[in-house]
Protein backbone atom coordinates (compact mmCIF):
# COMPACT_ATOMS: atom_id res chain seq x y z
CA UNK A 1 0.00 0.00 0.00
CA UNK A 2 1.29 3.47 -0.86
CA UNK A 3 1.35 6.00 1.96
CA UNK A 4 2.57 9.52 2.59
CA UNK A 5 3.40 10.05 6.26
CA UNK A 6 3.61 13.60 7.61
CA UNK A 7 5.13 14.14 11.06
CA UNK A 8 5.03 17.62 12.62
CA UNK A 9 7.34 18.41 15.54
CA UNK A 10 6.63 20.77 18.44
CA UNK A 11 8.21 23.68 16.53
CA UNK A 12 5.93 23.20 13.52
CA UNK A 13 8.52 21.59 11.24
CA UNK A 14 7.18 18.76 9.13
CA UNK A 15 8.92 15.65 7.91
CA UNK A 16 7.34 13.82 4.99
CA UNK A 17 8.08 10.16 4.32
CA UNK A 18 6.69 7.85 1.69
CA UNK A 19 6.15 4.12 1.83
CA UNK A 20 5.28 1.71 -0.95
CA UNK A 21 6.68 3.83 -3.78
CA UNK A 22 9.56 2.96 -6.08
CA UNK A 23 11.54 5.24 -8.32
CA UNK A 24 10.58 8.89 -8.81
CA UNK A 25 6.89 8.16 -8.09
CA UNK A 26 7.50 9.07 -4.44
CA UNK A 27 8.79 12.53 -5.34
CA UNK A 28 5.83 13.09 -7.66
CA UNK A 29 3.39 12.04 -4.92
CA UNK A 30 4.89 14.54 -2.48
CA UNK A 31 4.76 17.27 -5.14
CA UNK A 32 1.06 16.54 -5.66
CA UNK A 33 0.49 16.74 -1.90
CA UNK A 34 2.20 20.14 -1.78
CA UNK A 35 0.04 21.40 -4.66
CA UNK A 36 -3.11 20.28 -2.84
CA UNK A 37 -1.99 21.94 0.39
CA UNK A 38 -1.24 25.18 -1.45
CA UNK A 39 -4.72 25.08 -3.02
CA UNK A 40 -6.09 24.90 0.54
CA UNK A 41 -4.07 27.96 1.55
CA UNK A 42 -1.26 26.11 3.32
CA UNK A 43 2.18 27.40 2.34
CA UNK A 44 4.98 24.87 2.60
CA UNK A 45 8.69 25.62 2.31
CA UNK A 46 10.92 22.65 1.51
CA UNK A 47 14.24 22.96 3.35
CA UNK A 48 15.81 19.70 2.21
CA UNK A 49 15.10 16.43 0.48
CA UNK A 50 16.61 13.05 1.26
CA UNK A 51 16.08 10.28 -1.26
CA UNK A 52 15.83 6.72 0.06
CA UNK A 53 17.11 3.55 -1.62
CA UNK A 54 13.56 2.94 -2.88
CA UNK A 55 13.90 6.03 -5.05
CA UNK A 56 16.75 4.36 -6.92
CA UNK A 57 14.91 1.04 -7.29
CA UNK A 58 13.51 0.30 -10.71
CA UNK A 59 9.93 -0.70 -11.13
CA UNK A 60 9.50 -4.13 -12.64
CA UNK A 61 6.55 -5.03 -14.76
CA UNK A 62 5.29 -8.32 -16.08
CA UNK A 63 5.93 -11.72 -14.61
CA UNK A 64 9.08 -13.48 -13.60
CA UNK A 65 9.89 -16.81 -15.17
CA UNK A 66 12.40 -19.38 -14.00
CA UNK A 67 14.43 -20.62 -16.93
CA UNK A 68 16.11 -24.01 -16.43
CA UNK A 69 19.87 -24.08 -17.00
Amino acid sequence: MREIIVEIDSEGRATVKTQGYQGPACVEAVKQLLVKLKAMGVEVNVDSQKLTPEYYATQTQGTKAKIPA
